[in-house]
């Protein structure tokens, strides 16, 4: 119930006032539909001269009838439609609110959790404007027919309606007693949905790699075995909705047809005119129209319900706690024997360093020593580790994340390119000024960029019109813009061809603003000579440091075949 509280919470406050309307608006709708079934009535009693009213009395009244239903329809409909878009609206924006406050770095599968919020909006998000909201607006109306409707056939002939009701009873209770089925079934398509999703990912995503390796058959072979449980689960979904809409159907007839032989007793008996009889037809297709759709409605309202729930998880992530310190500007980061292991396996062993934020450090050690592990721990908020990081004399967790990332930059391995201009993958959506832009670009060697019509030019998350090396200095010259108080640098060199490398030295050597620890595999000797001090990491333990003078960093360096011993 608690939950049930908090998705309506939700929702309401995404769009409170057109739903106050809308909750008003509908059943006077509804009203003015059913009213059609008195308006039938006139008419027959007119024609069977139960009525006195003229002919070209009944024409006005009929023709204003049309006028008033079809604008009233017409207002509903696009108060139902406009109310869900803000709903949508409100919701797509906390959904990507929640996705920038989950926890990401070291420890965390960044791909993964991108993979989830993915099927969210394009799987997620769809069946609950459909089945959740579409489907709380279509029961919601359904219930005020089915009210009027009975309503109104009290009205004409109180012993035939409780006749009706009679026949209602069973066809209300079958889609009732199968809701729990009907949200099993709807669970397993919502999984299987995610599932060929996340696979079509991989499939779009790995497009290049999967040609080069020529293994489309086994892709697709993969991808159809998904997709056929997807239809699997989809026909057993269906085969249960179709049951109970089945039964339904047979149950409505019965209470259509049992009318017509009701009434007609009542007519001969000339309880009721036929022009009652009329109307009680009429209103009982208001009434079996509730009743035939109630599974259908009933299936998609649980199904999207649980949509709903499982979203509603994901967007009750907590934020940063505001009440936090704010990281002044950075004088030191402490690593106090620090440790930290994933899956039972060690990484990094009691390592104490302290790195001052004006100085330059350069980090190296074999592949899977734990260099880009240690950098990124500052900015893995929320991980468990052994001993204490310090920023400032004060320990990591007294920080909020956001006031850690304003201080700390990290240039990851990765380079992350939006499908839009070079000044927006520059800037990254922040107010920098043109000309800034323009020295970023021409720092790091993009001087054929470095234009007014430059800036602006387009380029796609794969970076098409971007070569490998120009994206490590796009993503550098970004960095740079930041103006962090101390930048990590993880690997800023590897796959660079040899003029890259040495051009994107200097700028980390001569050009840097603040100071830097690199992780890096290779030597260079200008960048080894500007660093104030070279870390070895091996095994997840800091074996030595110092200058390249330093005996057992010489040692460890010729160990490591960066230099010759």
């Amino acid at each position: 119930m608690e939950v049930e509280n908090v998705l309506v919470r939700r929702y309401w406050h995404y769009a409170r006032y057109s739903v106050g309307w809308l909750l008003l608006l509908i059943p006077i709708a509804s009203a003015i539909e059913i009213a059609v079934a008195a308006l039938l009535q006139l008419m027959t009693d007119a024609a069977t001269g139960h009525s006195s009213i003229s002919y070209g009395g009944l024409v006005a009244i009929v023709g204003g009838y049309i006028l008033v239903d079809a604008g009233m329809f017409f207002g509903c409909q696009y108060l139902t439609q406009t109310t869900l878009n803000r709903m949508m609206a409100g919701l797509r924006q906390d959904l990507l609110g929640a996705l920038f406050r989950q926890p990401t770095g070291v420890g965390r599968d960044t791909q993964a959790l991108t993979t989830t919020y993915y099927n969210d909006f394009t799987t997620t998000l769809p069946i609950i404007r459909q089945e959740y909201l579409q489907g709380s607006v279509n029961v919601y109306r359904a219930l005020w027919q089915f009210l009027i409707a009975v309503g109104m056939s009290v009205m004409i002939q109180p012993w035939l309606s409780l006749l009706i009701l009679a026949l209602c009873l069973p066809g209300l209770g079958v889609p009732f007693l199968q809701r729990r089925r009907l949200q099993r079934r709807k669970q397993a398509v919502l999984q299987q949905n995610q599932a060929v999703t996340q696979r079509l990912q991989d499939a779009t995503q790995g497009l290049r790699t999967i040609q080069i390796f020529n293994v489309q058959r086994q892709l697709q072979r993969l991808f159809n075995h998904q997709s056929q449980r997807l239809w699997r689960v989809q026909n057993q979904d269906q085969w249960t909705r179709k049951t109970v809409s089945g039964v339904s159907q047979l149950l409505d007839n019965v209470l259509y047809l049992g009318t017509w032989v009701g009434g007609i007793y009542f007519v001969v008996r000339q309880t009721i005119t036929l022009g009652q009889l009329v109307a009680f037809s009429q209103l009982m297709i208001f009434i079996s129209e509730p009743i035939q759709s109630a599974s259908g409605l009933l299936g998609d309202l649980v199904g999207g319900r649980t949509a709903a729930r499982e979203l509603e998880a994901r967007l009750a992530v907590t934020p940063s706690n505001a009440s936090q310190r704010q990281l002044a500007p950075l004088t030191q980061i402490a690593f106090n024997q620090v440790g930290y292991a994933s899956k039972d396996v060690s990484i990094l062993q009691g390592v104490s360093l302290t790195l001052q934020a004006q100085q330059h450090y350069v980090i190296v050690g074999k592949s899977g020593s734990g260099k880009s592990t240690l950098l990124n721990l500052p900015l893995s908020p929320g991980l468990s580790i052994a001993g204490t990081i310090q920023l400032n004399q004060h320990n990591l967790e007294e920080y909020s994340a956001t006031s850690v990332a304003q201080r700390l930059g990290l240039l990851t391995q990765e380079v992350a390119l939006f499908d839009d201009t070079i000044a927006n993958n520059l800037s990254l959506y922040q107010e920098v000024a043109e000309p800034r832009l323009q020295a970023a670009l021409r720092l790091v060697g993009l001087d054929r960029w470095a234009t007014p019509e430059g800036v602006q030019q387009a380029i796609s998350r794969q970076g098409t019109r971007l070569s490998g090396g120009e994206r490590h200095r796009l993503a550098v010259a970004r960095l740079w813009l930041q103006n962090k108080d101390f930048s990590f640098l993880d690997e800023p060199l590897t796959g660079l061809d040899p003029k890259t490398a040495h051009d994107l030295v200097q700028v980390f050597t001569t050009r840097w603003p603040t100071g830097w620890a690199l992780v890096t595999h290779q030597y260079d000797a200008t960048l080894f000579a500007a660093a104030d001090q070279i870390i070895v990491v091996d095994a997840g333990r800091i074996v030595a440091r110092g200058t390249q003078e330093t005996a057992a960093v010489q040692h460890w360096l010729a160990r490591l075949k960066l230099t010759e011993a």
